[in-house]
Protein backbone atom coordinates (compact mmCIF):
# COMPACT_ATOMS: atom_id res chain seq x y z
CA UNK A 1 0.00 0.00 0.00
CA UNK A 2 3.23 2.29 0.50
CA UNK A 3 3.42 2.23 -3.22
CA UNK A 4 0.08 3.85 -3.72
CA UNK A 5 0.96 6.31 -1.28
CA UNK A 6 -1.55 4.62 1.43
CA UNK A 7 0.12 5.10 5.05
CA UNK A 8 -0.30 2.08 7.33
CA UNK A 9 0.52 1.23 10.57
CA UNK A 10 0.50 -1.14 13.06
CA UNK A 11 -3.09 -1.24 15.11
CA UNK A 12 -2.11 -1.74 18.30
CA UNK A 13 -0.02 -3.78 20.02
CA UNK A 14 -0.98 -6.85 22.12
CA UNK A 15 -0.94 -5.07 25.75
CA UNK A 16 0.77 -7.96 27.39
CA UNK A 17 3.90 -7.63 25.27
CA UNK A 18 4.15 -3.49 25.92
CA UNK A 19 6.84 -2.52 28.22
CA UNK A 20 4.38 -1.04 30.40
CA UNK A 21 3.03 -4.33 31.27
CA UNK A 22 5.72 -6.78 30.59
CA UNK A 23 7.16 -7.26 33.90
CA UNK A 24 3.27 -7.90 35.49
CA UNK A 25 2.19 -10.37 32.60
CA UNK A 26 3.99 -13.90 32.03
CA UNK A 27 0.72 -14.58 30.16
CA UNK A 28 0.66 -16.53 26.67
CA UNK A 29 -1.73 -15.14 24.80
CA UNK A 30 -1.26 -16.97 21.03
CA UNK A 31 -3.99 -15.72 19.67
CA UNK A 32 -3.91 -11.91 20.37
CA UNK A 33 -0.26 -12.21 19.05
CA UNK A 34 -1.58 -13.85 15.87
CA UNK A 35 -3.97 -11.13 15.23
CA UNK A 36 -1.67 -8.19 16.02
CA UNK A 37 0.77 -9.55 12.65
CA UNK A 38 -2.36 -9.26 10.78
CA UNK A 39 -3.62 -6.37 11.69
CA UNK A 40 -2.54 -2.67 10.72
CA UNK A 41 -4.38 0.91 10.66
CA UNK A 42 -5.30 2.51 7.66
CA UNK A 43 -6.00 6.52 7.10
CA UNK A 44 -9.32 7.50 8.44
CA UNK A 45 -10.04 11.14 9.29
CA UNK A 46 -13.57 13.18 9.28
CA UNK A 47 -12.19 15.37 6.36
CA UNK A 48 -11.02 12.79 3.55
CA UNK A 49 -12.13 13.45 0.08
CA UNK A 50 -13.83 11.54 -2.02
CA UNK A 51 -10.68 10.87 -4.06
CA UNK A 52 -8.66 9.90 -0.73
CA UNK A 53 -11.23 7.31 0.29
CA UNK A 54 -11.16 5.88 -3.19
CA UNK A 55 -7.17 5.66 -3.02
CA UNK A 56 -7.28 3.49 0.59
CA UNK A 57 -10.60 1.28 -0.78
CA UNK A 58 -8.42 0.47 -3.83
CA UNK A 59 -5.39 -0.28 -2.43
CA UNK A 60 -6.85 -1.79 0.04
CA UNK A 61 -8.85 -4.20 -2.60
CA UNK A 62 -5.00 -4.66 -4.47
CA UNK A 63 -3.58 -5.53 -1.86
CA UNK A 64 -6.12 -8.02 -0.50
CA UNK A 65 -5.73 -9.64 -4.19
CA UNK A 66 -4.77 -13.21 -4.07
CA UNK A 67 -4.90 -13.57 -0.41
CA UNK A 68 -6.42 -17.12 0.32
CA UNK A 69 -7.64 -17.31 4.38
CA UNK A 70 -6.19 -20.50 5.89
CA UNK A 71 -9.15 -23.56 5.79
CA UNK A 72 -11.60 -22.68 8.21
CA UNK A 73 -10.71 -18.81 8.80
CA UNK A 74 -13.60 -16.31 8.04
CA UNK A 75 -12.48 -13.27 6.62
CA UNK A 76 -14.87 -10.18 6.09
CA UNK A 77 -14.37 -9.55 2.22
CA UNK A 78 -15.13 -13.53 1.97
CA UNK A 79 -18.27 -14.25 -0.21
CA UNK A 80 -19.21 -16.68 2.08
Amino acid sequence: MRERGVQTSIHYPPLHLTRAFRPASAASLPRTEDYATRTVTIPLFPHMTAEQQTLVIESVEHALRGVRPAAGTRVPWSAS
